[in-house]
């Protein structure tokens, strides 16, 4: 089976560091000092999540009660959570026809005297007009900021995103370009507008553990030849070993010794991780669904649960480099197979390439196919699915201005968006991993010509 997105993991590497107490000493003040470099920025904060640099910055800002930030509607969730949690309004956006990202125009559609700041989205690899943005929200005198969760090492006209604005957020969570398992960044290039420098407590080398020891269990257990049974996205390897006392004892022993689990310790720990998912869904299925569908709800109310407001630990930042070293060739390896997939499509009549994900200055992260006919979407999914491949639409799954728990908390900066919707229904995305060799390719090319 080869899953939609998979970070590049040295195993070895990984526990090699993780045993060694002090080399890591330091770590994060050495990666923040890169990145003031890097993007010219006066202050760099690595976080615990991406999500975490989120908060941080609306405190920086600060976002008042009633306060609007604008954005595009095909984002992670977490963004307008964090503006909710801040108690702000995100104003939702719709992209521009043909593309997956929204431009100036249709970031200024949702402005008003309330809004306080826009956030330019860098998606898939590729990057939004941040230069117009830009531009756009120094006239209105709005703070702009970009989200490059998916944008690292991405340029325009040769600068890197995250220099245009004036604070960006990177993500290194589980499917981007670089992963600590989980973590990003808060980078403040112009400190006149977002406050002194922030200042978090450090997460501990027991949580930066539990996180490096579970996205080498999602990233392992994924692996059909190690594991027999899939990844579940909808829980992740950290907190399983957070529930499960006897499995995180066993892994931190591990852990200590500098010692990669062999086959034998990795399917004994993700059976247990299996078995703990059935035993959740047995339970959600057959008791907590029936008692809310007898009192005509549907499930229990979702809540805004807000992340750990810390600074990334050391050992995560000693790990963050050693991955930001590896970045260039695995880019590099990345871009050779969407050059090598986007020509044995030229001729495809299906649908087409997203534009911008060609472009000399971006860093595929997955390809996205826009495909004419949302049915034959679903389709193709379904035809990769049935050989083992695990290709579909964007991990989000809906626009914002569908979320359930979002109902009555955002705005709408038009009645409806429809450009939105329907490349969220023609969106598919295709794996670029080191796991998807070129034989790989050429069975997704074929399936991706079937469908025409």
């Amino acid at each position: 089976m080869i899953l939609r997105n998979r970070p590049d993991l040295d195993e070895n590497q990984w526990f090699a560091l993780m045993a060694q107490p002090t080399v890591s000493s330091g770590a994060r003040a050495l990666l923040e000092a890169e990145g003031r470099r890097r993007f010219g920025a006066v202050h760099y904060r690595a976080t615990h999540r991406g999500s975490t640099a989120f908060d941080v910055l609306w405190a920086q800002l600060p976002l008042r009660p009633g306060d609007e930030v604008v954005m595009s509607t095909l984002n992670f969730v977490g963004v307008a959570d964090s503006v909710v949690r801040a108690g702000g309004v995100p104003v939702l956006v719709d992209v521009a026809p043909g593309r997956l990202m929204a431009g100036a125009r249709e970031l200024a559609a949702g402005i008003t005297r309330r809004t306080r700041a826009v956030i330019a989205t860098h998606l898939f690899g590729m990057a939004c007009d941040a230069p117009a943005i830009r531009e756009m929200a120094d006239r209105q005198g709005l703070v702009c900021i970009e989200d490059c969760a998916h944008a690292l090492g991405v340029c325009i006209d040769n600068q890197p995103v995250g220099s245009f604005g004036q604070a960006s957020v990177f993500s290194f969570g589980f499917e981007k370009h670089l992963t600590t398992g989980r973590g990003g960044a808060l980078l403040i290039r112009e400190s006149n507008r977002l406050g002194a420098e922030p200042r978090l407590p450090a997460s501990t080398r027991e949580s930066d553990l539990e996180v490096l020891l579970g996205a080498w269990l999602e990233y392992m257990g994924s692996d059909p030849a190690r594991c027999r049974h899939p990844f579940r996205l909808d829980w992740t390897g950290h907190e399983a070993i957070r529930q499960h006392p006897s499995l995180r004892k066993n892994l931190m022993s591990y852990a200590a010794r500098g010692m990669v689990p062999d086959d034998r310790a990795l399917r004994a720990c993700w059976n247990r991780v299996v078995a703990h998912q059935r035993g959740w869904d047995w339970w959600q299925r057959r008791v907590v669904g029936p008692a809310y569908r007898a009192v005509g709800r549907c499930g229990p109310l979702q809540k805004y649960v807000a992340p750990t407001v810390a600074a990334m630990g050391d050992l995560r930042a000693a790990v963050c480099r050693h991955e930001l070293l590896r970045q260039p060739p695995i880019c590099r390896e990345r871009r050779r197979r969407s050059d090598r997939l986007t020509e044995r499509l030229r001729s495809w009549t299906g649908g087409h390439i997203a534009p911008g994900i060609q472009h000399n200055d971006s860093q595929p992260l997955q390809l996205p196919l826009m495909v004419a006919d949302p049915a034959r979407a679903w389709h193709l999914t379904g035809l990769a699915r049935a050989q083992g491949i695990i290709i579909g639409p964007s991990p989000w799954g809906l626009p914002l201005h569908h979320y359930p728990e979002l109902s009555g908390k955002v705005r709408l900066a038009a009645p409806s968006l429809p450009a939105s919707e329907q490349a969220m229904q023609r969106l598919v995305l295709v794996p670029l991993h080191a796991g998807v060799t070129d034989e790989v390719l050429e069975r997704i090319a074929d399936l991706i010509q079937t469908v025409s």
